[in-house]
């Protein structure tokens, strides 16, 4: 069963942009390895995620995510069934990282013709994070 689990969290431990640089590629390396679609966000020690893929797969990462001393305040805001909405977003999953890569999911969320109730909280909760 195609699942989306989308939270935020706060920032508990201190580090770098290095580190930041590091736990982005570490993420995007095994996100891809468990077929994992989604988006990963970073924002002034602020972090948003969407993980789509099989339940199975997103759950027990999930609950990693929520022993890793890296998050305090981890607020779960959508964790149902749905269709993915990152799946041709970058090859699957992607680290926002730069303007660049900003502008890239901004295009790619005013491009989206999917108005499913899903499609649309994640769109709204990104929009908002993005303007943080």
């Amino acid at each position: 069963m195609l699942y989306t689990l989308c939270y935020v969290s706060n920032q508990n431990v201190s580090f770098n942009k290095e580190d930041i640089r590091d736990l982005f590629k570490s993420s995007r390396n095994d996100n891809e390895q468990r077929q994992i679609t989604g988006i990963l966000l970073y924002n002034e020690g602020s972090f948003f995620q969407v993980l789509e893929g099989e339940k199975d797969i997103i759950m027990p990462l999930f609950q990693k995510i929520k022993k890793d001393p890296l998050h305090k305040d981890l607020i779960v805001i959508f964790d149902k069934p749905a269709e993915p909405l990152f799946k041709t977003y970058n090859t699957g999953f992607s680290v926002i990282q730069n303007n660049e890569d900003l502008e890239s999911l901004k295009a790619y969320m005013n491009a989206r013709s999917d108005t499913s109730a899903v499609s649309a909280s994640i769109q709204s909760i990104i929009q908002s994070f993005l303007t943080i």
